[in-house]
């Protein structure tokens, strides 16, 4: 647990005594990815015709969904989570994802919008073996259809690199932060289409308080999370 850890370097810390970071086990994510390759830009023209196909990603050579119709598609669906999970060592061998039951995609506008850098959904799984450790409830980040979006995707995709140090975050230090985080899953990104997909568990934050016409109708007393 990251508690008593967090509790220790605390305690140093007020006590003004140096201290040494924690050895940590590397996570069987960082055993088997490959190196995150270099943002590569394309042209209007060729992110709108590339961002169409499937293509593997560099990290670990899978070839992922892009929409949330293909997550639950005979193309990807449980079998491609298992695969992914697998590779990422987020799953055990001996257990795969034998259904995706269900997935919700997420507004991207208005009052419930959830962010503006990418598609979200949450995507509901069952386990061969249910295990504790693993979250049926996922959180999926994935970009935006050039087709339904072309600013917002040419502005995330061309002028910058954000998908790919984000999942590279993820994978390369979650697990050495002093506090909890969720759970990565998979992430990868394909260069040349400049598709990515990133998978964590979902944090089960408190629902909103409704407004209409500018009015706030329904107020939510929050717990402290």
């Amino acid at each position: 647990s990251w508690v008593p850890k967090v509790a220790a370097v605390s305690r140093l810390y007020r006590s003004e005594r140096s201290f040494l970071p924690n050895q940590e086990e590397r996570p069987a994510r960082l055993l088997n990815a490959q190196p995150l390759q270099p943002h590569k830009r394309l042209t209007p023209s060729q992110l709108q015709e590339m961002s169409k196909t499937n293509l593997p990603g560099c990290l670990f050579g899978l070839t992922f969904p892009k929409t949330a119709d293909e997550m639950k598609s005979a193309e990807f669906g449980a079998e491609w989570f298992t695969k992914a999970f697998h590779a990422a060592g987020t799953l055990p061998k001996d257990n795969r994802v034998a259904r995706v039951v269900g997935v919700r995609v997420l507004d991207v506008v208005g009052f419930d919008a959830a962010g503006g850098a990418a598609m979200k959904a949450i995507v509901t799984v069952e386990y061969l073996t249910p295990d504790p450790e693993l979250h049926t409830q996922l959180f999926v980040k994935y970009p935006y259809l050039y087709e339904e979006h072309p600013s917002w995707r040419k502005e995330l995709s061309m002028y910058g690199d954000v998908d790919g140090p984000e999942i590279r975050a993820q994978m390369l230090l979650t697990h050495l932060f002093p506090f909890r985080t969720a759970k990565f899953y998979f992430g990868d990104v394909c260069r040349e289409t400049t598709n990515w997909i990133l998978i964590s568990e979902t944090i089960p934050f408190s629902r909103r308080g409704r407004v209409e016409n500018g009015k706030v109708v329904e107020q939510v007393e929050y717990e402290p999370y």
